[in-house]
């Protein structure tokens, strides 16, 4: 991808952020895209809608503190195509995530 084609996808990103956020009053975005040794971070909006920090290129988050619900929430949401509850055992933890309406 040519450096002018990139900085393409740069506005096309920053654009779809923008009206997305405004749309759907989402306070911030940050995004970052890594392609064959390029890379660009589009910011917009709010990092803190509290006290109206804005969002950076360089505004860091705790993604680790997250990573159990998005790892955990597929699976527990699952059903069987009978409507059964689906229960996912988990190696090496000793329990299991159950679905909607299931037990563990």
């Amino acid at each position: 991808m040519t450096n002018n084609s990139f900085s393409t996808v740069e506005a096309r990103i920053r654009e779809q952020a923008a009206a997305y956020c405004e749309s759907n009053n989402v306070p911030g975005f940050v995004a970052g895209v890594y392609h064959a040794g390029e890379q660009v971070v589009v910011a917009h909006g709010c990092a803190n809608a509290a006290t109206g920090a804005p969002m950076r290129e360089d505004t860091g988050f705790l993604f680790g503190s997250v990573t159990k619900v998005l790892t955990t929430t597929p699976p527990a949401t699952a059903r069987q195509p009978s409507g059964a509850a689906t229960v996912v055992r988990v190696p090496g933890v000793g329990c299991g995530v159950a679905g909607v309406g299931g037990t563990t």
